[in-house]
């Protein structure tokens, strides 16, 4: 069988932008090679969401978290929670991303600071934390897998109108 050949028995994922899409189903397929999950998503439900029914019924451990990617000192705060609450991570799923619609002249700068915030700063600020947080277990077991996903929304481009 091919998961096999990926096993991830007692290792811990952090996946962003878990509630949907992308996320939910590299939550899911994770699980299903052996991984327990760790899910941030701005509008996670704590308990009882989708997800979290999906990974449990597959017999692996789900923690929740809700975080704003767009409000820097509440990512900052979330890290802290996360390092706090778990020894190790072993994989981070960066998939968290958001965009705004409007025509360009009525886009205002407010709506592109959150895309940037939570689609890119958000991403590098994670990684950088979160790899110097485990970097002892990057020496000692010379791994830490760190993945950068995005949306489909690349195909519908802007309306410059």
């Amino acid at each position: 069988m091919i998961l096999d050949k990926f096993k991830l028995d007692r290792k811990i994922a952090l996946v962003t932008g878990c509630k949907r899409g992308i996320g939910k189903a590299m939550a899911t397929g994770l699980a299903e090679a052996g991984a327990d999950i760790i899910c941030v998503s701005a509008s996670l439900e704590l308990e009882g969401s989708e997800v979290e029914k999906e990974i449990l019924n597959l017999g692996r451990k789900f923690k929740a978290y809700q975080c704003d990617f767009s409000e820097r000192r509440k990512l900052h705060e979330f890290i802290k929670i996360v390092k706090s609450e778990n020894e190790n991570i072993d994989l981070l799923i960066n998939n968290a991303g958001t965009i705004l619609r409007k025509p360009v002249r009525e886009h205002p700068d407010e709506y592109w600071d959150k895309v940037i915030e939570v689609s890119l700063s958000s991403q590098f600020i994670l990684v950088s934390i979160m790899f110097h947080i485990y970097l002892c277990n990057i020496m000692l077991y010379n791994y830490f897998v760190q993945f950068i996903f995005s949306s489909e929304y690349y195909r519908v481009g802007i309306n410059f109108v």
